[in-house]
């Protein structure tokens, strides 16, 4: 039967009959693609419903067995776990191997010993920090709008630095931040990389 020889009134419990059919077959078959298969509706049509239709997504979740307020609490004790490796982070140490010289017998030795590990100890600071929205990747703030023109000659510049582009949107680009001070040349991708110290 096609969608349109269905009728669109919807039953006692407030849904489509298409609803009702591929929720009898999820049902039945316990599987989600099995009874995408059996009613021949498409994923994107389900997707909506749930999306859209607070009727079909309780009725879904019915169906799960509440599933969705379990994954739910599965993210929930995810993210209490991985709170918790961070806060763990905090006092990190990691082994390293010392030449320790003996000043009485002369000879070398090496000791494992364990040191701060700072590295890991100030990512899981930072991934803190952001996670309770106190410190903010400035990258993430950044919105450009450009109209096609622009967007156009901003990608013929990074094609060819030398290109023909309006004097005007050169100065818009830079000020923007898309150009270095130089005219064209070395096109700013987005893109941020850690230098090392000279």
């Amino acid at each position: 039967m096609s969608d349109r020889d269905w009728p669109h009134a919807r039953t006692s419990r407030g849904l489509l009959p298409q609803q009702e059919e591929f929720l009898s077959a999820f049902r039945r078959l316990g599987n989600l693609k099995a009874a995408l298969v059996a009613t021949g509706f498409k994923s994107r049509r389900v997707w909506r419903w749930l999306r859209e239709d607070r009727a079909f997504q309780d009725a879904f979740d019915k169906a799960c067995g509440n599933a969705v307020g379990t994954a739910k609490k599965l993210v929930e004790y995810g993210t209490l776990g991985a709170v918790s490796t961070l806060l763990d982070a905090q006092s990190a140490m990691k082994g390293v191997v010392m030449k320790v010289h003996c000043p009485k017998c002369g000879e070398e030795f090496a000791v494992d010993t364990l040191i701060e590990d700072w590295s890991a100890r100030l990512k899981s600071s930072e991934m803190l920090l952001k996670g309770a929205g106190i410190l903010k990747d400035q990258r993430e703030d950044i919105h450009v709008h450009l109209t096609f023109p622009e967007l156009s000659a901003l990608a013929l510049l990074r094609g060819d630095p030398d290109a023909k582009v309006p004097p005007y949107m050169i100065d818009k680009f830079r000020e923007m931040g898309l150009l270095p001070p130089g005219r064209g040349e070395n096109v700013v991708e987005g893109e941020v990389r850690e230098v090392p110290n000279a």
